[in-house]
């Protein structure tokens, strides 16, 4: 059977995308390309809007790329706004899980896991990472398979994820109409790793 998904290498994040990732990186800062970008790149759809996570907290992001650059967008919610070369806003955010939701509004807390932080999206198809600078696929709760096989499968407790919902943002994710929207719990995500600690920077 013909896969309806692009391969892998399809995923390509623009320049600018891959300049700010590179310098996070540089910084020893783990970061990935992640949302729906990387899904509509795997479906063959263009998309303008490249987001990162990284496991630099808001003031490391802001520190190093200087207050000309960023615009903290949420940044009690972990997100800062980089403008790339083009004056193009990217948010980047740093891994967070959530502490207490009512299902519109969470309290997150950093310090986690790139694994914890996709564990808490919405569904298991926008909770796909890339990384730009190794391109490499992060897919810890099937949710390429998910695309494949045109399922939206909501992340966690099921009855947290209205059906409605699910449909919805099938109609805009390409997801055939006709695909199932389910319910089922995903494996546990991996150990959490300690925000805003540095590694050795990425071979080159």
């Amino acid at each position: 059977m013909t896969s309806r998904l692009a391969p892998s290498d399809a995923v390509v994040p623009p320049r600018e995308v891959v300049e700010i990732a590179e310098r996070l990186e540089q910084a020893g800062y783990e970061t990935w390309c992640v949302g729906g970008a990387v899904r509509d790149a795997l479906l063959g759809h263009p998309h303008l809007d490249w987001d990162l996570a990284t496991s630099a907290t808001p003031a490391q992001v802001r520190d190093l790329f200087g207050a000309r650059r960023t615009i903290p967008v949420g940044a009690e919610f972990g997100t800062v706004g980089v403008l790339d070369r083009a004056g193009r806003l990217h948010e980047v955010t740093t891994f967070r899980r959530d502490v207490r939701t009512d299902g519109r509004h969470a309290e997150v807390e950093f310090g986690v896991s790139l694994d914890e932080d996709l564990a808490r999206r919405d569904f298991t198809i926008n909770a796909i990472a890339f990384h730009p600078l190794r391109r490499e696929l992060r897919d810890p709760l099937g949710g390429r398979e998910d695309l494949e096989r045109g399922v939206v499968r909501a992340v966690g407790d099921p009855d947290a994820e209205m059906a409605t919902t699910a449909e919805s943002r099938a109609s805009r994710t390409g997801t055939p109409s006709s695909g199932t929207v389910s319910g089922r719990r995903p494996p546990r995500p991996g150990p959490a790793a300690p925000c805003g600690a540095r590694r050795p920077a990425a071979r080159r």
